[in-house]
This record gives structure tokens, sequence and C-alpha cells, in this order.
């Protein structure tokens, strides 16, 4: 019972690096505004080149509502742009306990660590960990500093 519509192969988008970050600040006419390269910098290691994140920024940005410093320096707190992303991820968390002890694992290491196989592509999946060489290790400090200070306060 699977729907035709769902026939296309899925796309991994890379992470962006900082120089298409650079062309993508100067394609959404945000050049303008007085971004320089080192706050495209901050940018990009805030929420590791990850697009989605990247385009809610640019988003955001282009509305003259938040300045650059603001969309950083709020990132991982409730008061930021990202705060629904994060809450859906803390809500696909909530949901299963073995896939929350996994990604508590990984935000306890200081190295990429190895988990469980499944979890490991799960947690992948919804955008919380790279992997590499089979091991898994945060994918942006945004989702890093979000949930090490949730969990702290739990």
């Amino acid at each position: 019972q699977q729907s035709p519509f769902n026939v296309a192969l899925p796309i991994d988008l890379p992470l962006f690096t900082t120089d298409q970050v650079k062309d993508l600040v100067k394609r959404h006419r945000l050049a303008n505004r007085e971004i320089n390269e080192a706050e495209v910098k901050r940018l990009v290691a805030q929420v590791g080149g990850h697009p989605y994140l990247l385009q809610l920024a640019f988003y955001w940005l282009q509305s003259g509502q938040i300045t650059l410093e603001q969309v950083v320096d709020q990132a991982a707190t409730d008061e930021g742009i990202y705060r629904e992303y994060l809450h859906r991820l803390w809500a696909v968390l909530q949901q299963s306990p073995p896939l929350q002890a996994a990604w508590q694992e990984v935000l306890a290491a200081d190295q990429p660590v190895t988990v469980e196989a499944s979890l490991a592509r799960r947690l992948e999946a919804i955008g919380l960990v790279q992997l590499e060489g089979g091991r898994a290790k945060a994918s942006s400090p945004l989702c890093q500093a979000y949930f090490t200070a949730l969990y702290a306060d739990l």
C-alpha cells in the first residue's frame, strides 16, 4: 500500500562550506546588510553548514526583524529562530528512550562514538549526528549546545 508518487531517490545534501555560504549570502542579496566574512564563519560554525538551518537564517535576515548577531547569540535558546526545529527534535527523542540514550551518549563524548547502527542511522536521519566511519558525532554546535543545556536542566 505505497503511493505511486514515492518513487524518487532520496537526495542527501552535504553540509555547506564557508565559501558556499558566502556565495549564498550574495545570492540572497544579504551582502549589502553588512554581513562580513567573520560573521559568515560564526554562522557556519553554529549550524555546521546545515542547508535548512542556513536557509532559515537567511529568511529571517532578509525580513530585517533580526540581525546576524542575534541569530548566532540566541541560536541554542528557546528565544532563537531555531526553537521550532529544536523542539521537533526533542519531540522525536522523547518518543524513543533508546534513541534519546544514544544521543546522550554522543553528547557526553569528546570524540565520535560507536552507537548501535540502527540508532546511529536514525540520529543521522533526523539531523542530530554525522557518521564518520561508523562512529557518531554531533552534527552541529547548535544541537550540541541546546541539548546539553536541556539535559542539564532536567
